[in-house]
């Protein structure tokens, strides 16, 4: 049941399997996924900001990362 929220993962679809989680698998369990993916959440949103620098959004950011290519970061 963890490695099936887990890979379910992100926000979404954790926070409708978490009650049955812990139910199923305890406490112990539950506090070390909710650990894991809110690193993992606080992670990804830091390396965010911390590209987006001056840039008015992460779309802009993304673009002018990849030479200012719009082909490119469509690809991306």
């Amino acid at each position: 049941m963890t490695v099936i929220a887990m890979v379910n993962g992100m926000i979404g679809g954790l926070i409708l399997i978490l009650p049955v989680m812990a139910l199923e698998s305890g406490w112990l369990l539950t506090l070390i996924v909710l650990i894991i993916t809110g690193f993992i959440s606080y992670y990804s949103c830091y390396l965010c900001v911390l590209h987006t620098g001056d840039d008015p959004d992460l779309d802009v950011a993304i673009e002018r990362h990849f030479w200012n290519s719009r082909k490119v970061r469509v690809v991306y």
